[in-house]
This record gives C-alpha cells, sequence and structure tokens, in this order.
C-alpha cells in the first residue's frame, strides 16, 4: 500500500506567518504560496529530526 500525503491545515498567528514569510525569501528567494508551503514542510521536517524522528526522503 503507497502511503500518500495529506493535508494539514494550520491557523497561525500573524507574527508566526510573518516568520514563515522571511524565512521563504530567505531560503528561496520571492515568495508564492506554494513556496511558503515547501518552507514550512521543510521546517517542520528540520525539527523533527531534531527531536529524533527518522523521516524518509
Amino acid at each position: 500500500e503507497t502511503k500518500r500525503a495529506k493535508i494539514l491545515m494550520l491557523e497561525v498567528p500573524y507574527n508566526i506567518w510573518e516568520a514563515l514569510d522571511a524565512e521563504t525569501v530567505k531560503r528561496k528567494g520571492p515568495m508564492g504560496r506554494l513556496e511558503l508551503q515547501a518552507t514550512t514542510i521543510e521546517l517542520l521536517a528540520e525539527r523533527l529530526k531534531e527531536l529524533g524522528y527518522i523521516l524518509p526522503q
């Protein structure tokens, strides 16, 4: 059975959104919604690895 991606919708405070926006610009240049989503996923994956989770590529 193939595991598919899941949708996770988050409501975040504006200051967190601003920080994600700034990090996206640093990592990917001029941003769009898909780049913001990709940056958020990268940051979550980085933090989960720091917490000891092994994440498949």
